[in-house]
């Protein structure tokens, strides 16, 4: 059936759930004193629901999209033929499956049921095709019969989208009831003796007969049938399975199926966790399946004995008992033992989750992710720094990643990791006509690039051009050798002075019109990850001396309003000395947003100094390298004005310098040959 009708079907008990919208980056390790690391991870009852449906295992298997229609799967296309999907039949039994289609469709069940029985008395040989559509329909046509006999209207039947509470079931209703379960059984039974099933009507009958038992109150049943249902391959069973966790209470304690699912709900969902946690804990039991789960929702609700006395409940050896263990042991600053508890717990964790029915979290890390990144900064802190490089990767924690790639990582040491991992491709050769650089923070270049890349700018910041060439985008080469050949001519002392200077700006102009993709840094103080239009609070600085900035919301004294103050706290795990030492070592030349335009400036400075005083070009030197840095650091480019108002006072430039004693927008005999960014 169409997708609309397949979510009516087996998915009709959707809650509404709400989401903020807007513009979404993902959260960094490293930021705000590295306090996502003591945070709970967020929790998927999609993923606990197909965890749990491993234990629910089904022979039959849904179709992509859903089940097509089988009230109008017998009507021929355009062109006379049948529609896509459908088998090969025989007239009497199409021409039968037809009759009660089309009776159904006009509200005739009688009529309709009438004919889809007379279908299945035929010959077994004789009704392959359409035996499992029309025992499908059978069942589906009890349901329709219940809900007209109650009284019930059409937007409370099942061919609802928002079905309201159902009335509650009687005798007749009962007899209804396992008339529709006969039949939907029958379907399976029909699949599983070879009979036609091409649109996946077997799997879906594992859903009309867990509504039945819905209606009929019997919520493990019903449950268990949607677990084989999402076993099946049909997501539409999430939605169900989400309702009738939904409608348990706490009198679900004593049922081990039903209180896996609600478990997983509050987990998710951090819903009624109170009661539930004090309901399971009155029960006073040794051991519970899912005491990691409980442990978890104590974590999440900031009750870190309730969730150690779960821990002692629990399997210690699941992945989710060893990362709660793990963070527990990180609060109370034992980082070695929670380092290897996280590596552990990092090993046996599923891999491969992904979310299936929620496309609003799209872009949201999975537990697995977080885990990846909680052992990176346990890493970190404890002076593992490949360890924590490859962990952070593994977790999509980029800004992290190229934390640890670009200030703590020697350059050996991160050419040793690229050389191994990310390999020069034969592509690497050829441009991308569609490739946009400056998407890099967006994904839209794989790992392999940024990272190649982001090598390349390290190596050229210090000047290791050669060594940096064959890691730059092919579209970038150009760029750095004439880079490269004028800072070769600028120091050339054979060469005549003003050739000398000349070449010192050439490279100064390359320097701040190509620097973010040739030197910037890929985090801070350039983000390059964000094209530099974005910049974030420093971690260097936070991290070497152990402190940061942590913006609090205190109440007024007086009862109205409150007041925002930066507190000045501790890191939330301790930063080693080896890495303090690194940081120092790996130092950004100056240490200032847009670093590389600094650079540019001190190149055209030393142009400056090679030309004559009261010359035209000297003072067009130095009045476009002023304006590089004269909106971010007037201090900075105050030296340059100084300069032509010492040096070259008589010149055009010169005049239109001291009249306001700031720059000019007038251009000079080699700026006006720089063509426009």
């Amino acid at each position: 059936m169409p997708r609309k009708i397949s979510l009516i079907l087996l998915g009709i008990f959707a809650p509404v759930v709400a989401h903020a919208c807007g513009p979404w980056f993902s959260e960094h390790y490293l930021s705000n004193g590295g306090e996502l690391v003591l945070s709970a991870p967020e929790f998927y009852f999609e993923l606990e629901m197909k965890q749990l449906a491993t234990n629910y295992p089904s022979s039959f298997k849904a179709v992509k999209n859903g089940p097509v229609n089988s009230t109008t799967n017998a009507t021929p296309n355009a062109s006379g033929s049948p529609s896509t999907n459908q088998p090969v039949t025989s007239s009497q039994e199409s021409e039968l499956y037809r009759k009660g289609a089309d009776a159904f469709k006009a509200g005739h069940l009688v009529e309709a049921q009438s004919a889809w029985k007379e279908l299945l008395a035929l010959p077994e040989n004789e009704r392959h095709a359409y035996s499992i559509p029309a025992a499908y329909m059978l069942g589906r046509s009890e349901i329709k019969r219940h809900f007209a006999i109650v009284g019930a209207t059409e937007e409370e039947s099942p061919d609802s989208e928002t079905p309201t509470p159902t009335p509650s079931p009687s005798a007749q209703d009962h007899a209804l009831d396992n008339e529709a379960v006969v039949y939907f059984r029958q379907v399976r039974d029909l699949a599983q003796k070879g009979f036609d099933d091409p649109n996946g009507l077997a799997a879906a009958s594992l859903g009309w007969e867990a509504y039945v038992e819905l209606h009929r109150d019997d919520y493990e049943k019903a449950a268990t049938l949607y677990l084989q249902q999402l076993s099946a391959g049909d997501p539409g069973a999430l939605s169900s399975l989400s309702f009738l966790a939904d409608k348990l209470t706490d009198n679900a304690a004593s049922n081990p199926l039903l209180r896996r699912i609600r478990t997983a709900e509050i987990l998710c969902y951090a819903a009624r966790s109170d009661t539930w946690l004090d309901t399971l804990e009155k029960q006073n039991v040794d051991h519970l399946e899912e005491a990691d789960q409980l442990g978890w929702v104590a974590y999440s609700a900031g009750k870190f004995d309730q969730a150690k006395r779960w821990l002692n409940k629990s399997d210690p050896n699941t992945w989710l008992a060893l990362w709660l263990r793990a963070k527990l042991l990180m609060r109370d600053g034992k980082v070695s033992e929670s380092t290897l508890l996280m590596a552990k717990a990092n090993k046996q964790m599923p891999p491969g989750a992904k979310l299936d029915c929620a496309p609003w979290e799209l872009g949201r890390p999975m537990p697995v992710q977080v885990a990846a990144g909680d052992l990176g900064m346990v890493q970190l802190s404890h002076g593992e720094f490949k360890e924590a490089f490859h962990s952070f990767l593994q977790g999509g924690y980029h800004n992290d990643t190229d934390y640890v790639a670009e200030r703590v990582l020697t350059v050996n040491e991160l050419k040793s990791i690229v050389d191994q991992e990310f390999k020069a491709l034969p592509e690497d050769e050829k441009p991308v006509p569609t490739r946009d650089l400056s998407l890099v923070w967006e994904s839209e270049v794989d790992n392999r690039v940024k990272l190649r890349w982001l090598l390349a700018r390290r190596l050229a910041r210090q000047g290791d051009f050669l060594e940096a060439r064959p890691y730059f985008p092919i579209e970038l080469r150009e760029g750095l050798d004439r880079y490269a050949a004028d800072l070769k001519q600028a120091h050339n002392k054979n060469a005549k002075s003003e050739d000398r200077a000349r070449a010192f700006f050439d490279a100064a102009i390359i320097a701040h019109s190509e620097g973010m993709e040739l030197m910037g840094t890929a985090v801070e103080p350039d983000f390059e990850v964000y094209d530099g239009e974005y910049s974030e609070p420093g971690v260097v600085s936070d991290r070497l001396r152990g402190k940061y900035g942590s913006q609090e919301i205190n109440p007024n004294p007086n009862g109205t309003g409150a007041t925002e103050i930066t507190a000045t706290k501790k890191l939330v795990l301790p930063v080693s000395e080896s890495e303090r030492e690194r940081l120092l070592q790996n130092a950004v030349e100056p240490e200032k947003r847009f670093h590389y335009r600094y650079i540019a400036a001190n190149l055209a400075w030393r142009a400056a100094k090679l030309l004559p005083n009261n010359s035209e070009i000297t003072a067009d030197v130095l009045n476009t390298a002023g304006t590089w840095l004269k909106e971010r650091d007037e201090a900075a480019a105050d030296r340059f004005v100084q300069a032509i108002e010492n040096r070259c006072p008589d010149t055009e430039i010169g005049k239109a310098v001291l009249k306001k004693h700031w720059f000019t927008d007038q251009k000079g005999p080699w700026s006006s040959a720089v063509p426009a960014p």
